[in-house]
């Protein structure tokens, strides 16, 4: 992993605990720093964080994730200096519409695999990194 990765930094938005110590772990062993949130109402953690990525759960308690992630996908400062990207276990289909409706980046399929999401991680990452290029699925 190359040292812009390394330092990248990701919010992991998720009302599911044990969901965010296990991704929290993968990522920072990875080299990335990692901010968590269990609620969408963390806009702070976004200001003041100013992460590269953020991994929004679309089945929050509350206010629901895609929801989140077309407020979130059109605040300015949000939108040019974070990608957006669900994660979910939806199956794929409803995934690419909630993208298009929301406006969100794109996502990642939530993976007991550490691997694939490093690897998917890394990708957004990527995007997050060169934003002249246009995201893609997954």
């Amino acid at each position: 992993m190359g040292s812009n990765e390394a330092t990248a930094k990701i919010l992991v938005i998720d009302d599911d605990q044990m969901l965010i110590t296990m991704t929290r772990y993968v990522l920072e062993e990875a080299g990335y720093k990692v901010i968590t949130s269990s609620t969408a109402s963390c806009s702070n953690l976004i200001v003041e964080g100013q992460p590269d990525l953020i991994l929004l759960d679309v089945k929050l308690r509350g206010l629901q994730g895609d929801e989140a992630g077309k407020v979130l996908s059109e605040v300015e400062e949000v939108s040019r200096n974070s990608i957006i990207v669900f994660h979910s276990n939806l199956d794929e289909d409803t995934l690419r519409r909630m993208v298009r409706e929301s406006g969100v980046d794109g996502y990642i399929r939530k993976t007991h695999d550490p691997d694939i999401l490093k690897k998917k991680v890394a990708h957004w990452v990527g995007v997050a990194r060169n934003r002249g290029r246009s995201p893609v699925d997954n």
